[in-house]
């Protein structure tokens, strides 16, 4: 078990370069963020051209209400189902859940 935790993680001089990955604007077209979500509870989501309250998720469009605070996401690294999360750049509640998700996803 502790090979496969091993390849996972990227080296120390990578890890800083990767932690900032995503440098788009968070209130621009294509920024993403942690989306709310009524099953999935937090889902990422990638903001549409022409109307900022539309999200591109994995589970289609999610319309969020203007007031809505979301998190941006900027550490790549937080989508991919890391073995430590300690490495990513900001660690929350999102961040938790997807990578159990996507770990629960690939069996391990």
């Amino acid at each position: 078990r502790r090979a496969v935790w091993a390849q996972q993680m990227p080296p120390p001089d990578v890890r800083s370069m990767h932690n900032k990955v995503s440098l788009v604007d968070p209130k621009s077209a294509g920024a993403t963020h942690w989306v709310a979500h009524p099953e999935a509870v937090w889902i990422p989501g990638r903001r549409r051209d022409g109307n900022p309250n539309v999200y591109l998720t994995e589970v289609g469009e999610v319309t969020v209400k203007d007031d809505a605070e979301l998190e941006p996401i900027f550490d790549d690294w937080a989508l991919r189902g890391v073995g430590d999360v300690c490495i990513l750049s900001n660690v929350s509640d999102a961040t938790l859940l997807h990578t159990l998700r996507v770990r629960y996803s690939r069996d391990e």
